[in-house]
């Protein structure tokens, strides 16, 4: 295989440098013209390859743990909880590095009005933190996962963000509790079992049959 691509390569290769020194006795002045322009297509070209690579190759610390380290290949993922009106609140923390280059810093989290951090009826929220630092009172260990399956996790986040696939009622007490209906979430449990997409098992509270919250997994 690694030799017939060798071929086609010099084949076109000679074909298209016999066809520029034809092209050149022709009309020598518009020849130049077009090679010098192609000779800095290809330069940019080069330049974005050059960039790209050092891109895979680098990574950046975490803001949450400066001892974790995260690239384009590696994600760094934490479960946060927040001090609001109705307790800690807990949010997953997401940060990535796209292969261009461009930093990916996300908070994903499940809230209703009781919860104190939204208005409404239970929704998913993705939260672009762009310029801003991760903000919050409790945190996890931070998970280093690859970031396709980071990625899998994030489909499955934007599709109950975009309400296509039904997002759950809201329980203060969380899906653990006995006395929590079928079909419901508190923010903690939601945030659980997204992280079980990374092959990350939390476990449960021991009193999650009464109620399940961020402090069960985060210090």
């Amino acid at each position: 295989m690694t030799v017939i691509v060798k071929d086609i390569f010099f084949t076109v290769a000679k074909f298209v440098i016999g066809g520029v020194k034809r092209e050149f006795h022709t009309n020598p002045c518009q020849t130049s013209a077009i090679v010098c322009t192609a000779g800095l297509t290809g330069i940019a070209v080069l330049g974005k390859l050059f960039i790209a690579i050092g891109s895979i190759c680098t990574s950046r610390s975490s803001q949450l743990d400066a001892n974790k380290r995260f690239s384009v290949r590696t994600w760094a993922v934490t479960l946060v909880g927040s001090e609001k009106l109705a307790g800690i609140h807990a949010q997953i923390a997401i940060e990535g590095k796209e292969w261009y280059g461009a930093s990916y810093r996300k908070f994903a989290d499940f809230c209703a009005d009781c919860c104190g951090c939204c208005g409404g009826e239970s929704n998913v929220r993705l939260i672009d933190l762009k310029n801003r630092v991760f903000e919050y009172s409790r945190k996890s260990e931070v998970w280093l996962v690859s970031s396709s399956k980071v990625k899998r996790m994030l489909k499955v986040i934007k599709q109950e963000e975009k309400g296509r696939i039904e997002v759950p009622k809201m329980s203060m007490l969380g899906s653990d509790a006995l006395f929590s209906g079928k079909g419901t979430e508190n923010c903690t449990t939601w945030a659980r079992k997204k992280i079980e997409i990374l092959d990350i098992n939390l476990g449960k509270s021991k009193i999650g049959w009464l109620f399940t919250t961020a402090r069960t997994f985060t210090s």
